[in-house]
């Protein structure tokens, strides 16, 4: 009977404080396991290209859960998940502890936002409103549980251990977005919080059609004046890749040049796939670029009519369906060029002594990595100090900001078909991460310098 009554003792007494003051007894709760699972993020707004730590507290010594993280966009539901053990102190966190299963393994601190995917579906997780941010849930849940299921669980109950919400913009407090329409330039301006003059950079997608502006938006989160320029299927501007000209991203880019809230001294670009080639046409063409970047950018003309640049004439280039792969999962098109010839179709992009970053992306499935090493083989030897190429083994065509999940095929409404773009997780997820850290790099290296503005 006394060795009871004490065990009972000793238990009140581990999760009730008793307090006397006069006359008043106090009683305060304490114990946390009472409390039950706590779901915590270490910022609860970030920019996309920020790490997140996510931790848990208050489990069970080595209990099994899976964290569970689910957003809509687009109106499209998008989710992930880790199996985690919890540590001999009732705690899961990302930055230390490895997923042992899910939608992704190992230890990826980034992994819940990195393997991001439709659950039950393969649309893209894509930006389309950049003055939103992405609104994500994270949720705990007791075991290790299927995916599709218990996102679809999830969705339908909101049942969880705990959950906690969590912000991902691309836009910084502050930063600006204008839709251009002047003159029959399009596109949409993103400028930093401040007054400026900032430098400028224009931003050419590849070929999506309309606006896209989330690139844009981080670099102007970074300090740039970014123009996304719209160039294909929107407005008045052409609907076919054969109708486009050069003369238009040459207006483009002296329209943000000759805007008050850019720096003087010259523009840079940046470029994906066919923007990237548009970029070096124009950058060759234009007095006003002095920094040039391209991640996985054909080095030739992806446009129908030869030009001239000084004495060089160079050639046009025509996509040739007939030289695609045709697969169950869609297209393979980096051999629908295969006419390509180094002497009549390289764009000669050194001759402006233009810095100039080429990103490429080893396993492209879109664009030949193997015209890279041409351009780099091309150029003469007293111009290569104006060039940095930087390969990717393993990473595919889309190589995005930085924690975005791999794409490796979506549809292209311009083309009508469904794009295979390439690249391995385990090393495309890394490149990402390390190419935009490039990019920044390169551009606040070369572009007008932040003490002159």
């Amino acid at each position: 009977m006394v060795l009871r009554k004490l065990i009972v003792h000793n238990f009140i007494k581990s999760f009730i404080k008793i307090e006397k003051r006069s006359s008043v007894v106090i009683f305060k709760y304490s114990l946390t396991t009472m409390v039950g699972p706590s779901l915590h993020v270490s910022q609860p707004e970030v920019l996309v290209d920020e790490k997140v730590r996510v931790t848990v507290t208050g489990l069970r010594r080595h209990q099994k859960v899976t964290l569970l993280s689910t957003q809509v966009e687009n109106n499209k539901n998008f989710a992930s998940c880790g199996h985690f053990v919890a540590d001999d102190h009732g705690s899961v966190d990302t930055f230390v502890h490895e997923s042992h299963g899910g939608t992704y393994s190992g230890l990826q601190p980034m992994g819940l936002f990195t393997s991001t995917r439709e659950p039950f579906g393969t649309s893209r997780l894509l930006k389309l409103d950049v003055t939103t941010p992405y609104d994500v849930t994270l949720s705990i849940h007791d075991d290790h549980r299927e995916f599709a299921p218990l996102a679809r669980e999830y969705m339908l109950s909101h049942s969880a251990l705990a959950e906690t919400s969590l912000k991902r913009w691309y836009m910084r407090p502050g930063v600006k977005k204008i839709i251009v329409d002047e003159d029959g330039i399009y596109g949409a301006l993103l400028l930093p919080p401040g007054e400026g003059p900032f430098p400028g950079i224009v931003d050419v997608f590849g070929m999506a059609g309309g606006i896209m502006d989330y690139r844009a938006a981080l670099l102007a989160s970074h300090g740039f004046a970014a123009f996304s320029l719209a160039y294909i299927a929107y407005k008045d501007l052409p609907k076919k890749p054969e109708d486009l000209d050069v003369k238009y991203f040459l207006r483009g880019v002296e329209w943000l040049a000759g805007q008050s809230v850019v720096a003087r001294g010259g523009v840079g670009m940046i470029g994906h796939c066919v923007g990237g080639s548009l970029c070096m046409t124009t950058s060759t063409l234009s007095p006003h670029v002095k920094v040039l970047v391209s991640t996985n950018g054909n080095p030739f003309m992806m446009l129908p009519q030869d030009i001239y640049i000084d004495d060089i004439a160079v050639r046009g280039t025509k996509f040739d369906v007939r030289k695609c792969t045709f697969t169950d999962e869609g297209v393979i098109q980096r051999d629908a060029f295969k006419e390509y010839n180094l002497k009549e179709h390289i764009l000669p992009i050194w001759r402006r002594d233009i810095k100039t970053l080429i990103v490429v992306g080893e396993e492209d499935l879109c664009v030949d990595p193997l015209w890279q090493h041409d351009l780099e083989a091309a150029i003469p030897g007293d111009k290569k100090k104006n060039f940095r190429f930087v390969y990717y083994p393993g990473a595919g065509h889309l190589i995005e900001p930085p924690y975005s999940p791999l794409c490796k095929a979506s549809y292209n409404k311009i083309l009508g078909v469904t794009h295979l773009w390439g690249g391995e997780e385990e090393h495309h997820l890394p490149a990402q991460e390390d190419a935009w850290r490039e990019i920044l790099m390169f551009l606040n290296t070369h572009m007008t310098p932040k003490s002159q503005l």
